[in-house]
């Protein structure tokens, strides 16, 4: 049986269209105290809260200063959670190449700070008008109804998505709802992919 033609394109952000180094904390020296309780902070149960809009940013900053004994204020914490971030111009570039060609969507599980940082840091996810984000929708992936939220988003049926993730589990969940997904590796592999789907 033929795979049903691709229609639509959507993408995770933080791992695929943006990259994530939590390195480049100790190069500044406003985030370099940071560096070490950042990764540890990432790993915390509130972190997911955050991400499905069941905790506010400064609750998790409140929550996070006292379990770290943390000295800096609020800012100094966001600029640190946001100092994470590194851009992937090839990703860039194809979603600026696909615009206007083919519906784009895209689907985080991200949180109020680092959406609104990214969204002011790289204009062209203005690109991405139903963004489908996970402390709006209240879930995170891979939740089915999150892959539903992003099919509709594009106004496709998830049959004839295709779906870019960075973790195994999310592309197993999109699998799972009936997109083609497939595990990002780099942006020379998702060009090869939509190329031999006749998009790219």
């Amino acid at each position: 049986m033929r795979p049903e033609k691709i229609e639509a394109v959507i993408f995770d952000l933080g791992g695929v269209l943006i990259g994530i180094d939590l390195e480049q904390l100790q190069k500044e020296p406003e985030t370099k105290d940071w560096a070490r309780l950042i990764p540890e902070m990432r790993r915390q149960p509130e972190t997911v809260l955050l991400n499905r809009g069941k905790m506010l940013p400064d609750e998790f900053y409140q929550v996070m200063r006292g379990r770290f004994s943390l000295s800096g204020s609020f800012e100094d914490f966001r600029r640190a959670w946001c100092g994470i971030f590194t851009p992937r111009p090839q990703m860039e570039d194809l979603v600026r190449r696909l615009a206007g060609r083919v519906p784009l969507g895209l689907l985080s599980d991200t949180e109020p700070m680092h959406w609104d940082y990214l969204r002011r840091q790289y204009g062209f996810l203005e690109l991405f008008q139903k963004p489908v984000l996970s402390f709006k929708a209240g879930a995170v992936k891979p939740v089915p109804n999150m892959y539903q939220l992003a099919a509709e988003s594009v106004g496709v049926p998830a049959e004839r998505c295709f779906y870019v993730d960075d973790l195994p589990e999310n592309v197993e969940g999109a699998r799972r709802a009936g997109m083609r997904a497939e595990v990002f590796e780099s942006a020379e592999q998702i060009q090869t992919v939509l190329k031999d789907a006749g998009i790219e």
